[in-house]
């Protein structure tokens, strides 16, 4: 009578003759994570065409604009809040809106 060996690897040939296992558990987590890519890449261009393309507000609690807005603008209104000159405020005002805009296509 003959055991069953249960063997936690994957043969993978290559363009060579020469054959090298991958362990499963390794395999397994390549491909998890290859899926939470996607996802997440997904996410990001999905709220980012929401955010620049779509002419009407997206009544969606979890936004990925909303919270880069909130982490960009308390820097922003802090340094703003040092100029002393309104000029030079509105300037720098002024430039955060297209500035944010290139850093949500950036991101």
């Amino acid at each position: 009578m003959q055991k069953a060996v249960f063997n936690d690897t994957i043969p993978i040939t290559g363009e060579a003759t020469v054959v090298s296992l991958v362990p499963r558990k390794l395999l397994l987590m390549k491909i998890i994570t290859l899926i939470d890519g996607l996802l997440i890449i997904a996410t990001i261009l999905w709220d980012t065409f929401e955010t620049v393309i779509l002419p009407r507000r997206v009544t969606r609690r979890l936004r990925l604009t909303n919270f880069f807005y909130a982490v960009v603008w308390v820097p922003c209104g802090w340094v703003a809040s040092l100029i002393k000159t309104d000029r030079r405020r509105e300037t720098f005002l002024g430039l955060f809106g297209p500035l944010s805009l290139l850093g949500l296509l950036v991101i």
